[in-house]
């Protein structure tokens, strides 16, 4: 029934997967796995537990931040950080947070019965279940994406930017600002795209931009870490319109 999909033949298609529709407010690009009834641990030796995690928070040290988060706002920690050991936490609106898990282990009531602890090192996945007082769709403020991946949704707290341009410095006021885009690796060097169409690329001059986040809590993030940042709802709207059509809808519990 996805409008993308509606012309392929049978016969062309490899395999079929179903998404829950409970992740529709989950941000595109996503991969999030998520119990149905109860939480899913898959472990690095291949077993699959299946029961309640009875954590009441799960912390991880970012390279900007320390958060913490309930787990009644995670949706997926992914324990497995390969050659970087990176880990990362997932929340329900689809906001990524990677970095050093700080809590050593995950207290588990199975669904067979006893309550065990489990060393975070010997986990790969955990899924949290889908609950009933979830939304379908979470709002979005600004866009924030980071050199390393990350992203999140908050709210800019600056209220103006200084920028360096080659006609001079310029004082900006964050509610002007469509779109900010570092375009070098190092930072600093900026294109700004105005709401009223104009660009003004050149040096930022704030080293850091505070953000409160979406989920709760403030981080202040150090310029050369910023990928890109979205301001207007328009270009928001434009672009989770124009990633939904490329695939089909995302998932809660991927099956």
């Amino acid at each position: 029934v996805a409008p993308a999909c509606k012309n392929i033949d049978p016969t062309d298609l490899a395999c079929i997967v179903n998404f829950d529709p409970h992740t529709l407010g989950a941000k595109a690009g996503i991969e999030i796995f998520r119990g149905d009834k109860q939480e899913v641990l898959l472990l690095k030796s291949g077993d699959k537990l299946t029961g309640t995690v009875q954590n009441e928070s799960f912390r991880i040290q970012t390279s900007y931040a320390q958060l913490q988060f309930p787990v009644a706002e995670i949706a997926t920690i992914i324990f497995e950080g390969g050659q970087n050991n990176i880990e990362r936490i997932i929340v329900l609106n689809g906001d990524v947070f990677s970095g050093f898990i700080l809590d050593p282990e995950v207290r588990v009531k199975l669904a067979a019965g006893p309550s065990i602890k489990v060393r975070k090192e010997k986990i790969t996945k955990l899924g949290f279940r889908i609950r009933e007082t979830e939304k379908e769709k979470y709002p979005i403020n600004h866009l924030v994406t980071l050199t390393n991946g990350d992203h999140f949704s908050g709210v800019v707290k600056n209220t103006s930017l200084r920028i360096g341009a080659s006609f001079g410095e310029m004082q900006l006021e964050t509610h002007q600002i469509a779109k900010i885009e570092f375009i070098s690796k190092k930072g600093t060097v900026t294109e700004i795209t105005l709401k009223n169409g104009d660009k003004v690329s050149g040096f930022l001059k704030d080293e850091d931009v505070s953000i409160k986040l979406d989920f709760g809590g403030e981080v202040s993030i150090y310029q050369d870490r910023i990928e890109k940042i979205i301001f207007d709802q328009e270009l928001l709207k434009k672009l989770y319109e124009k990633e939904d059509s490329k695939k089909p809808e995302k998932a809660g519990s991927k099956k």
